[in-house]
């Protein structure tokens, strides 16, 4: 009985921390988007992974990078488990600022400095190092890649001014693919722009996801556009803790119920 006992607190146990792992692997951007900054060399070459009901801002903010010898970029992966063949994600810049001595000067394979949005499907962008940011959206389908790079050296300095950019990544469902050509209510709003439905998990979450502000319009609390300082590398630690905490409690589990089905067995024999 006491190991019956002890194997229902178990349960228990493995069941908080399956709730805890999914809270954790769910990402913070029910808020706020999830944030990556390239500026820290550890977020080059990640790969992100963006769901749903999920949004990714990449951002680069004031610093340093190396001068001619530089490039640093970000593979972003759409994972789809609901409407996989109409969902896309779509990139827009929210802002964007350069040095102007590194202004247009860029081009492929040659370039003080440049910013590309590279989507194998979609519509990218170019190397880019305009005084202007970049308007509109950017159609990345379910793959695309953020790159920074500098090539061609400028003056004698060993780094150069980093450019400063944020670029909302946002997933949507294609309206028009749609049989019934309608955002479906529940679940979705209709961006009434680009034929975009939006998931109903980034409304109101302070963050402009339509891009003509009809998310974020007649939401009850006030909302800002600053973004949240959680980092993809934090979110990948925490979970990371709590997947250990699931494997012991499984493994765990297994020893206890091995023993409970030993000791049922030994008392059907001796009865």
């Amino acid at each position: 009985m006491r190991t019956f006992k002890s194997y229902q607190c178990l349960q228990l146990l493995l069941g908080a921390c399956v709730v805890l792992l999914s809270a954790t692997i769910i990402p913070a951007s029910s808020v706020y988007p999830v944030t990556v900054q390239l500026n820290d060399g550890s977020s080059c070459g990640l790969e992100v992974n963006l769901f749903l009901y999920s949004d990714l801002l990449v951002t680069m903010r004031p610093g340093k990078i190396p001068n001619g010898n530089y490039s640093c970029s970000l593979t972003v992966k759409g994972v789809y488990f609901i409407y996989p063949q109409v969902v896309k994600m779509r990139a827009r810049f929210r802002s964007y600022s350069m040095n102007s001595s590194y202004r247009n000067q860029c081009e492929h394979g040659n370039n003080i400095q440049s910013i590309e949005i590279i989507s194998p499907n979609g519509t990218g962008l170019p190397p880019f190092c305009g005084k202007i940011k970049p308007s509109g959206f950017f159609d990345l389908e379910q793959y695309a890649e953020i790159r920074v790079s500098s090539t061609r050296r400028y003056g004698h300095d060993s780094s150069i001014d980093a450019p400063q950019f944020d670029i909302l990544i946002t997933p949507i469902v294609i309206r028009s693919k749609l049989k019934s050509e309608t955002c479906p209510t529940k679940d979705y709003i209709d961006c009434k722009l680009d034929d975009a439905c939006l998931p109903r998990s980034l409304v109101c979450n302070g963050v402009d996801d339509c891009g003509n502000g009809v998310d974020e319009t007649g939401c009850s609390s006030p909302h800002h556009d600053d973004y949240s300082s959680i980092s993809i590398g934090e979110e990948v630690g925490i979970a990371a803790v709590c997947f250990v905490m699931f494997v012991i409690i499984v493994v765990v589990v297994l020893i206890f119920y091995r023993r409970y089905k030993r000791r049922i067995s030994y008392q059907t024999i001796n009865n």
